[in-house]
């Protein structure tokens, strides 16, 4: 049954719809006598539902600590935009809150912290959220442009992500936190502060003494044009008589730092720098001005408590810094920029100098450098534990069998995954500094081992714990050092210092006998601090070529098998760079030498001799290195179960077929 509109004659097929057509678009339109025939329609979703979306986004204040709080957290949600869309209109709303917050704060530091929802191919949902480094703005800052950047920072932060290969893609975002809080000298200048005694010295600044207003800022403005009145300090008559000289219409006083910007406007070719005291009374850089004008000024703002600040008139910047950026006593130049300096006059090279150096120096922020102290200028090597040579280590490899994949003839379209690899075999060598004698004492050789088999990857973890548990034993027992020759007692009693740090033995730090706790062997004079150091690593490395990209899967899913603690260094969910698993008190490390040596195997070995293969030729041979030596082919699609090595013969050429590749083999 349809039900049409008496206005608009759009037809409806049922009776809601149409009370709702009639809600929504001619509330004013029914005819009076319609009006009275009407029987109360049913409940209409509509009705109830609230008002029109105007599809734009608002910004509200979530958290702050007490009411007028210096620290905010703000948060913009978002329901129906796009990455690029919601971020675009979350700009203006950005820069409207900032703007308020420096009406309030003066100095705002803040970040952004975008909260999104990625999606992989199984439909899996993981929120993940990317942060901005964050940002220091004042009046004079180009805030669209400072806001700009951030979004750019996270907008490469979420493109990197995606572009690691780790099967995760962005599906939506559901908000952006802004975090704002009060940042540096974001307060104004008031009433008198006394210099501390290291600026005192300097003799390079006039403190006036305005106990009784908070006119500091005018005080310190006219002072340069009291430069022969011994009474400058003091306000009164001769401040008075020469305010004339600028307009202080409009500031209100105190005046606040992101104010003097407008004082700058009204004065033609004047311009102010701010600079402020660290907790150790070294002055940086508060507010520069690109280019200083004829009638430039230098201030210093002192600060006594979080609300009491106070200007003061510098009359030489050089003066006021030359102790700060070196302590010989000569005349300089210093960059108000970035602190480096000349040591020449500035009518003797040194303005000169200045105007080449703001060439370089002008095209960034300013900033103070901070170089270490002569007793902290050297870097040296300290980790002398990291020089020990590890004892024990593993070199392991997996083959696997590529098991079909059942795919029905609808997915085999687009379906990408055809093989499922299972690990069948696996070979393992253990290396050491120790003889193998010493090694058999402990159930531990040095002659590879081969398993094929089910449950390779299994088997393949007992197999390390089993040298983990071995491997425990050998570094517990301590061999007392052995006794010394004649050689090794004068070599010790000349020592000087010491063999691992070379640093000269102390009464403190003095000299020690280091032998091998494994052998037994002297092994030199050491200090104290280094013998104690210098000791057994509790891990062995278990080396692989492309660990990260292939044996890796067939390891991980088996760390799990005990309580053991577990670390990953990943590079995505994916790809591990480095894994470990502790078993007892040793920590079987996981490592992949390709990313040492990033290239194939047959490739490494093309640069080196057959008497470089050591392990090799114990194994091979030397009338059979050759077959060895070179890539050799494989049946890989063929070997579908470890019964097919059970096979006296080889398979028929065509099973020689690469899927992978596509490719067949060649008849040389």
């Amino acid at each position: 049954m349809e039900y049409s509109c008496d206005i608009c004659n759009v037809k409806f097929h049922d009776d809601i719809l149409l009370n709702c057509h009639n809600v929504l678009f001619h509330e004013d339109g029914v005819p009076d006598s319609e009006e009275e025939e009407r029987v109360q329609p049913r409940p209409s979703v509509i009705q109830y539902a609230p008002g029109r979306n105007d599809n734009r986004l608002t910004i509200q204040l979530q958290a702050e600590a007490f009411p007028n709080s210096s620290v905010r957290q703000y948060i913009i949600l978002n329901n129906q935009f796009g990455l690029d869309e919601f971020l675009q209109q979350s700009m203006d709303l950005i820069d409207t809150t900032l703007r308020r917050e420096l009406e309030r704060l003066y100095v705002v530091k803040f970040g952004l912290l975008l909260d999104t929802t990625f999606a992989n191919v199984e439909d899996e949902l993981s929120v993940r959220g990317f942060i901005c480094r964050t940002r220091t703005i004042i009046a004079t800052t180009d805030i669209i442009n400072v806001i700009n950047e951030c979004i750019q920072e996270i907008i490469l932060k979420i493109l990197e992500h995606e572009a690691r290969g780790s099967g995760w893609s962005l599906l939506r975002t559901n908000s952006l936190m802004l975090k704002v809080h009060k940042h540096g000298y974001g307060d104004r200048g008031s009433s008198y502060i006394d210099l501390p005694k290291k600026i005192k010295d300097t003799r390079s600044c006039v403190n006036v003494k305005n106990t009784e207003d908070n006119l500091c800022f005018k005080y310190s403005m006219l002072a340069k044009f009291l430069h022969n009145d011994s009474h400058s300090n003091l306000p009164g008559r001769r401040y008075r008589a020469i305010e004339h000289r600028y307009n202080f219409e409009g500031l209100t006083f105190p005046v606040e730092v992101n104010k003097i910007q407008m004082f700058e406007r009204k004065n033609r070719n004047v311009s102010v720098n701010v600079f402020g005291l660290d907790d150790n009374n070294n002055v940086y850089p508060l507010k520069i001005v690109d280019k200083e004008c004829i009638d430039h000024t230098d201030l210093l703002l002192l600060k006594k408590s979080e609300n009491d600040f106070h200007y003061v008139y510098i009359k030489s910047f050089n003066k006021l810094v030359s102790k700060q950026v070196s302590k010989r006593a000569n005349s300089k130049t210093v960059c108000k920029r970035c602190f480096c300096f000349v040591s020449k006059s500035y009518t003797a090279g040194g303005r000169q100098w200045l105007l080449e150096h703001l060439r370089l120096c002008g095209n960034y922020k300013p900033a103070r450098v901070i170089l270490p102290t002569t007793n902290n200028s050297v870097v040296k090597f300290k980790n002398v534990k990291h020089q020990y040579r590890i004892p024990i280590a593993v070199y392991a490899d997996f083959e696997a069998s590529l098991l079909p994949v059942n795919v029905n003839e609808e997915e085999i379209m687009t379906i990408t995954k055809y093989q499922e690899h299972e690990p069948n075999s696996y070979s393992l060598i253990l290396k050491s500094v120790l003889p193998e004698d010493h090694l058999q004492h402990y159930g531990l050789t040095t002659q590879p081992k081969v398993y094929r088999g089910d449950s390779a990857a299994s088997r393949f973890m007992d197999e390390l714990y089993d040298i983990a548990e071995k491997v425990q034993v050998l570094y517990s027992y301590v061999v007392p050092m052995n006794d010394l020759s004649e050689d090794e007692v004068k070599k010790h009693n000349d020592a000087t210092q010491c063999y691992l740090c070379e640093e000269e033995f102390t009464i403190d730090n003095h000299k020690c006998h280091d032998h091998s706790h494994l052998t037994g062997e002297y092994n030199g004079a050491a200090c104290n601090s280094c013998n104690l150091n210098y000791k057994l690593p509790h891990f062995i490395p278990v080396i692989f070529h492309n660990l990260s990209k292939y044996d890796a899967h067939f390891i991980v899913p088996q760390l799990g098998r005990d309580h053991g603690k577990i670390k990953v260094l990943a590079q995505t969910t994916e790809n591990f760079i480095s894994f470990s698993k502790t078993h007892g008190k040793i920590k079987l490390r996981f490592l992949d030498s390709y990313r040492f040596l990033p290239s194939s195997l047959m490739e490494l070995s093309k640069n080196m001799e057959k008497y470089d293969l050591i392990e090799t030729c114990k194994l091979v041979p030397q009338d059979k290195l050759d077959l060895v030596l070179r890539k050799g082919v494989f049946p890989y699609d063929y070997i579908t179960s470890p019964l097919k090595f059970e096979e006296t013969v080889l398979p028929p050429r065509e099973c020689f077929y690469s899927k992978l590749q596509g490719t067949d083999i060649s008849e040389s």
